[in-house]
């Protein structure tokens, strides 16, 4: 799960109160929902730009025509989703049991991490994007 924070001074100078930052928060889980799903449709690389492990040989030999690092079914991409922004911050991510073993691996099973989650150099650029759109737009510019 990931989680942006938007705790900033929610004023504006000469505004006539504090700023709504839920539709801020809304782009942004959305934005993040987003990012993690194209990650996985792409299979990878992770937020940091490396490259996901490939599957072993044996596991390779179980999987079917259309699948990808982590994509079978598509239930790992189909569950992946924005949570309500709850006060000043919102969360996106997986609910499914193994969506944190993909994530961060797991040694005991010999599953590598492929992280889909987090916040690329890019991806920020895009949040920052949002949070200066909405924020202009919150002044009157």
């Amino acid at each position: 799960m990931i989680t942006f924070d938007a705790r900033f001074d929610t004023t504006l100078p000469g505004g006539d109160g504090e700023v709504d930052i839920s539709a801020l928060l809304e782009a942004a889980g959305q934005l993040g929902e987003s990012q993690a799903k194209a990650r996985i449709e792409a299979g990878g690389p992770g937020p940091d730009g490396t490259d996901w492990p490939d599957w072993s040989p044996r596991y390779a030999a179980t999987r079917k025509e259309g699948h990808s690092l982590l994509r079978g079914e598509g239930n790992l991409l189909d569950d992946i989703a924005a949570r309500p922004p709850q006060g000043d911050s919102v969360s996106w991510g997986s609910g499914l049991v193994y969506a944190g073993v993909h994530q961060d691996g797991n040694e005991d099973m010999g599953i590598p991490a492929r992280p889909y989650l987090g916040v690329s150099a890019e991806d920020a650029r895009e949040f920052e994007e949002i949070g200066l759109a909405h924020l202009a737009q919150a002044a009157g510019l």
